[in-house]
């Protein structure tokens, strides 16, 4: 595990933070866990829809820009959802407790423009593989999501 503190790279807070961990990193893949729990999006009765995998794509992407900008000394940035390119789905539904390891690599980028490529598993078996397509901006540090 790699001691990095993900509310500095994340800015969701509440039930929209998802990501718990990062286990591996560089500039172009990361690595990051999470456990389901019933404060996250989309919980009825025990379990996540499959849907919310998106947005852990989208947090694990954020977490790799953030950190490769530090590492550059650029200006952070925050990132936003401009498409999903694939989305290829194995379950329905997701277990609360589940623990989900999340890969994530930057396959492209041009000027504020990354696609970003994944897939979210449990215990070795594929939940997802998802292809985001992703702009970026920059911005003040204090901005958080709620």
């Amino acid at each position: 595990m790699i001691d990095l503190d993900i509310d500095e790279f994340n800015p969701h807070r509440g039930g929209m933070k998802l990501l718990e961990k990062v286990w591996e990193l560089d500039t172009q893949a990361v690595v990051a866990s999470a456990a389901v729990n019933e404060t996250w999006p989309l919980h009825r009765a025990g379990y996540v829809s499959s849907i919310v995998l998106i947005e852990l794509m989208a947090q694990s992407a954020g977490i790799l820009v953030g950190w490769k900008a530090r590492q550059e000394k650029k200006k952070e940035v925050r990132g936003l959802i401009a498409g999903i390119r694939k989305a290829e789905f194995f379950t329905h539904r997701i277990p609360v407790d589940t623990l989900l390891v999340i890969r994530a690599q930057t396959t492209g980028t041009l000027d504020f423009y990354a696609v970003f490529k994944g897939r979210i598993e449990t215990g070795g078996r594929s939940l997802a593989e998802i292809e985001l397509q992703a702009v970026r901006e920059e911005y003040d540090s204090g901005a958080s999501f709620d």
